[in-house]
């Protein structure tokens, strides 16, 4: 037997309601409120704040990921495409090296 009766909700009274939701916020903020904020979080990295440093560098650079680089002297050109493009990720590939 289960707990609950087939149609009937777990939760009669549903989701609570929160005063402030995302679609609200987005409402209230203006382009100015935005611009402050960054402004703030920017200036509290700069005088040391590692948490709005890492809140920063976590939303403006990609992680870096390790990868293994062969010799490219004795790598076929096809295998050294793929380690350029790898390398590189913005797109750089050794047909463009000039």
């Amino acid at each position: 037997m289960s707990k609950f009766e087939k149609g009937t909700s777990g939760n009669p009274a549903g989701r609570p309601s929160h005063n402030v939701t995302a679609a609200k916020l987005r409402e209230l903020i203006t382009a100015d409120d935005i611009q402050g904020i960054l402004t703030t979080v920017i200036e509290q990295a700069k005088q040391g704040d590692i948490q709005a440093a890492k809140l920063i560098l976590d939303k403006v650079l990609p992680s870096l990921k390790s990868v293994e680089v062969q010799n490219t002297e004795t790598t076929e050109p096809e295998e050294r495409t793929v380690i350029f493009r790898v390398v590189h990720a913005d797109g750089y590939t050794p047909e463009n090296d000039d």
